[in-house]
């Protein structure tokens, strides 16, 4: 199941995050969810994992009928990370007005991962964090590589009504996706509101919260799974769909890779959706929501 971004690319309406896995657990992880049917992949530069996710896919195109035409991958320019937290040595100010070939940097970056990737084309690039520096210069540079043909859509991650907004107002095309964490601790109803006002994409990182307590103790989530019998995990991403979240679940077992993406044979009442939302508290988990640069 697709759904059509602004520019009319299809995308996969569920994906997999692929962070932290390497080597044979990433290939093993791939095979697993391919059989269980995804499609779109999830990464980043400062993941160092898209090399893994390469080899994984090309394993995939040599040993099944999938085709490269039918998977959907994402990546992202961004820093590296040190300890969990961007190093500020790329898109950064050394010092006031520094004038740093962006444009360089980004088409650098982008080589690089197609190189890893093992691929012509990415199907989504996005930008990791809302660099405050240089957020325009970055969006322009991506701007350049998505009508050169290197990446088939564009969009952002992290990103709240103002850079966005920023962002729209200084280029020429209108972000296509905003990746963020989003979750019933953290429902961002009105960024959420902002972006499909926009015709902007949400995507949800971390869509499950690694099963926060507060999540598998929710009594409206355990009663909606007995319900519809569903797990827990199975409701939140059918509360995903069911607002038009694409969310990106990530996990290595067959079993839960499996139940992530067999949510399509029931739906939520709207306010089922509603109690679901009511568990909202602004919890944020990750350091992209935490600390992120340009917040």
């Amino acid at each position: 199941m697709t759904k059509a971004l602004m520019n009319g690319y299809e995308m996969p309406v569920i994906g997999m995050g692929t962070y932290p896995l390497q080597g044979e657990a990433m290939t093993n992880a791939v095979f697993a969810a391919v059989k269980c049917g995804y499609r779109a992949f999830d990464t980043a530069y400062a993941y160092k994992n898209g090399e893994s996710l390469g080899n994984a896919l090309q394993e995939v195109f040599s040993k099944t009928s999938v085709q490269r035409k039918e998977v959907f991958v994402i990546s992202k320019i961004g820093e590296n990370l040190e300890d969990g937290m961007p190093d500020c040595k790329l898109f950064y100010e050394s010092y006031p007005n520094e004038k740093k070939n962006i444009r360089g940097v980004v088409s650098n970056q982008l080589t690089e991962i197609l190189a890893n990737l093992k691929t012509e084309y990415l199907d989504l690039l996005l930008i990791h964090w809302p660099h405050p520096d240089y957020l325009v210069e970055i969006w322009s540079a991506m701007e350049e590589e998505y009508r050169n043909g290197r990446v088939k859509a564009i969009g952002v991650s992290n990103c709240r009504e103002w850079h966005l907004n920023k962002i729209m107002d200084g280029g020429t095309i209108c972000p296509m996706v905003n990746q963020i964490e989003l979750h019933p601790l953290n429902t961002k109803k009105k960024l959420v509101q902002f972006c499909q006002n926009s015709g902007i994409q949400v995507q949800a990182f971390s869509p499950l919260l690694v099963m926060n307590q507060k999540l598998t103790n929710a009594t409206v989530l355990k009663l909606l799974a007995a319900k519809y019998h569903k797990t827990i995990p199975q409701i939140i991403l059918r509360w995903d769909i069911q607002q038009g979240i694409m969310p990106i679940p990530k996990s290595r077992n067959q079993l839960r890779l499996q139940e992530n993406i067999d949510i399509f044979n029931f739906e939520l009442l709207e306010e089922e959706m509603a109690e679901i939302d009511v568990l909202n508290e602004g919890y944020k988990a990750l350091v992209e929501s935490k600390y992120c640069p340009g917040y």
